[in-house]
């Protein structure tokens, strides 16, 4: 037997005993924690009568909270087909790289007894949910469901090695010519660059300029019409606010190089303390200084202080994109889906 509860966000307190408990099963990530979503709450959409923000609870028997899904639900497709209405998770279309509900031990018949009450209350049999990673327990339930479309994404990331020098003897050869010619370039430059691993000292809008610049040079479109298709695109689009975690989110940390007194390049990461997990979370290099490669060279040697100096540490978790210094740097693919499912309800 399981009971249905919903919270809003302004009473996202109550849940943060059960919260912080659930989030350290081993499907959770550092973006399920209670703190990132305390944070999400800033920048969430507010409710209004197209969409609402929810998190939905199941007990079991005694009461206990054994499921927290937090979600998004728009209740009336706007915009067809921008805005489908549907059930999503909450901080889809933001800077969160994996979404997923809240659990510990994950319980099939919990999770579908919620579905289904969420189907009944709000007359919605479709569900949308997005950034789910491959091989977690609630992923591997949802594909047994009546499938409307699973999109595969991209994402990487890197185990490390007991050594020093087992990683050294991990990367191609092509990773370590790249390595030797940035470092012949500020040599035969006359230049330095100094790695500082946490930037407690930094000025974030330096970050937040070199970032901004990047994205303005990615996104340029030299057609007009394909520019004025993507303007409309996000007219129409309800999506949630782009953050930086970087200025929002008081754990964060940064990882800095800096090249004649300028910031060269930047990556911003979170640590997760019970998966011994760091995950990146933005990374960003100063157009002024990309001969010399900083931001590889920065990750480089970030990785071999990692090794040396925090055992505890397994996994550096490069999260979503296929950028070649990740892969340069040994990581590997791993897979997130962005599944859409109907629940049938037969009341």
């Amino acid at each position: 037997m399981y009971f249905f509860e919903e919270y809003q966000y302004d009473q996202l307190e109550l849940l943060k005993k059960d919260w912080e408990e659930l989030a350290k099963g081993k499907d959770m990530t550092i973006y399920q924690s209670y703190d990132w979503y305390l944070m999400l709450r800033s920048y969430s959409l507010k409710d209004n009568i197209l969409h609402t923000n929810t998190f939905a609870v199941c007990r079991n028997e005694h009461k206990e909270i054994v499921l927290i899904a937090p979600l998004w639900i728009l209740h009336h497709s706007i915009c067809w087909p921008f805005n489908r209405k549907g059930i999503y998770l909450l901080g889809r279309d933001a800077s969160s790289d994996y979404l997923n509900f809240i659990y510990s031990n994950f319980q099939a018949s919990a999770f579908d007894f919620l579905l289904l009450q969420l189907s009944r209350k709000y007359h919605i049999h479709t569900f949308k949910f997005e950034l789910l990673k491959e091989g977690t327990a609630l992923y591997n339930h949802i594909k047994k469901k009546t499938i409307i479309r699973d999109h595969r994404l991209l994402c990487v990331s890197l185990s490390l090695p007991a050594s020093e020098e087992d990683y050294l003897k991990s990367l191609s050869k092509s990773s370590k010519q790249n390595l030797r010619t940035a470092n012949n370039r500020l040599n035969k430059d006359g230049k330095q660059i100094v790695f500082v691993i946490d930037d407690i000292a930094m000025d974030k809008s330096l970050c937040l300029k070199i970032k901004n610049s990047r994205l303005k040079k990615k996104n340029y479109e030299p057609k007009k019409t394909i520019a004025i298709k993507n303007w409309l695109f996000k007219k129409l689009t309800i999506s949630f606010p782009k953050y930086d975690p970087f200025l929002t989110d008081v754990d964060t940390h940064i990882m800095s190089a800096y090249c004649d007194g300028e910031l060269a390049a930047f990556f911003n990461y979170g640590i997760d303390p019970y998966r011994n997990c760091i995950y990146i979370f933005t990374a960003g290099t100063n157009e002024k200084f990309a001969r010399y490669s900083p931001g590889m060279l920065l990750m480089y040697e970030y990785i071999k202080h990692i090794i040396t100096n925090n055992k505890e540490f397994s996994v550096i978790d490069f999260t979503r994109g296929n950028e070649h210094y990740k892969y340069a740097l040994g990581g590997e693919n791993h897979i997130i889906h962005s599944i859409r499912f109907i629940v049938k309800n037969d009341s």
